[in-house]
């Protein structure tokens, strides 16, 4: 990816239409062409930059954007694949059981506080 590309305001502005989920079809709408001058200058767009794919188009976009690289290691790749798989098994332990507001009902009485949560009921004896 060549971040010092430069590119011009109109070709921003479809990188930015882009990369907020338009199709081209809409981009084109948007700024008064054809679907084949978006496309084409979508195409001078990753020659230039030199990608291949829309959604890296997208990431040139941000960083131009936010003025920061998206451009990280393998080693620090993989860090963050693991840390957000680790946290997705972790989410899906924690609310393995699940959990709704009509299946929870309290009942107090004098002596103990009875908890039932889908047909299964927890007392806890002095309250």
């Amino acid at each position: 990816m060549n971040l010092d590309a430069k590119i011009t305001e109109r070709q921003f502005r479809i990188l930015e239409l882009l990369s907020l989920g338009y199709a081209e079809k809409e981009i084109a709408e948007e700024m008064g062409v054809s679907v084949r001058t978006i496309d084409n200058t979508i195409c001078r767009l990753k020659e230039k930059i030199n990608v291949h794919k829309s959604t890296e188009l997208s990431l040139f976009y941000l960083s131009k954007r936010f003025g920061f690289s998206f451009i990280i290691s393998d080693k620090t790749k993989r860090a963050v694949s693991f840390s957000l798989a680790l946290i997705m098994v972790l989410d899906s332990f924690a609310f393995s059981v699940p959990y709704h507001k009509q299946d929870f009902t309290l009942r107090r009485s004098r002596v103990r506080t009875e908890y039932r949560i889908s047909s299964r009921i927890r007392r806890s004896e002095y309250y």
